[in-house]
């Protein structure tokens, strides 16, 4: 793992690899692609499927586990985290105009009908 972390961050500390990894998300969506294809060797999708929850009712899902939420799941962050991937997804429709953006709302599903959800997806971005 250390070297795995060393190799794509720089750090062997994964407290400081997770730290610098949030830092990358305030970063203009070219450098951050750029930063993600150059530390984990990954390119821009074919398709973005993006499963979509209201916050409020992420808070309630996660309030409802065994163990409660994590650390990080509070409304700021989620909310932050929302904003931030509708300001990426926007910047992939501008820069890739074929690229297939499907936003599947989860409010009020299943996992067997979420799951439904995103084989459906999955098959209409393949076809």
């Amino acid at each position: 793992m250390r070297d795995w972390l060393r190799t794509r961050t720089g750090d062997t500390d994964a407290w400081a690899a997770g730290t610098e990894v949030l830092r990358w998300g305030t970063l203009p969506p070219d450098a951050l692609s750029e930063t993600l294809a150059r530390h984990f060797g990954v390119s821009l999708p074919d398709g973005v499927l993006l499963r979509d929850l209201p916050v409020s009712e992420a808070l309630r899902r996660t309030g409802e586990r065994p163990r409660g939420g994590e650390l990080h799941e509070t409304e700021a962050f989620l909310a932050a985290t929302r904003e931030r991937y509708d300001a990426v997804l926007e910047h992939l429709s501008r820069a890739r105009p074929h690229l297939t953006v499907r936003r599947l709302p989860c409010s009020g599903l299943s996992v067997d009908e979420v799951a439904a959800e995103v084989r459906d997806a999955v098959a209409a971005l393949s076809a």
